[in-house]
């Protein structure tokens, strides 16, 4: 179902398509494509996603809210994909922001935890990779090398008065 404008069978400029499953969009067509702003409700997989499209996809800035979740992400797409800066916030109020590939933590961006503790550095695929700091809220920190969550590498942690600065294998001192 469309209401809009036809132009010679080819959808063009602003309308509204209500699909058998439930799912709508309403906003800007172009050549018969959802391409430019609108709002996109997906019944079946409940989210709203508000924001630019191009070529039929989530496609530049925009907004992606999950109704049961209540999981918010707000910043860059990339053919339908969360890529580029962005900033998504989970249901305990825990969020990271920084960079995405492919609807994956990838390059640098930080990550608040709901008790206090925080990661700020390098992701690759969701996981803490790279350089960086992890801290615990309190006076405990580590600084450095990561590879899949874990301490690897070269890394200093500090507690209290305690140091460690050396080597680490599968997140312990080695």
């Amino acid at each position: 179902k469309y209401s809009g404008k036809w132009n010679d069978d080819i959808i063009n400029g602003q309308g509204r398509i209500i699909s058998i499953n439930g799912d709508f969009y309403e906003g800007d067509f172009n050549n018969g494509n959802i391409e430019g702003t609108g709002t996109f409700i997906s019944k079946k997989e409940k989210y709203k996603y508000i924001g630019n499209f191009k070529n039929n996809k989530f496609h530049g800035r925009g907004k992606i809210i999950y109704d049961e979740s209540q999981i918010i992400y707000e910043g860059g797409f990339v053919e339908g994909y969360k890529h580029g800066f962005g900033k998504i916030i989970f249901n305990d109020n825990s969020y990271y922001e920084g960079f995405f590939s492919k609807n994956y933590f990838h390059g640098n961006g930080e990550f608040y935890f709901k008790d206090k503790r925080n990661y700020i550095g390098d992701w690759e695929k969701n996981k803490m990779s790279g350089r960086g700091t992890f801290s615990w809220g309190n006076e405990c920190k580590y600084k450095w090398d990561y590879k899949n969550n874990l301490r690897e590498g070269t890394g200093v942690y500090s507690f209290g008065f305690n140091l460690y600065d050396g080597e680490w294998k599968n997140g312990i001192p080695h």
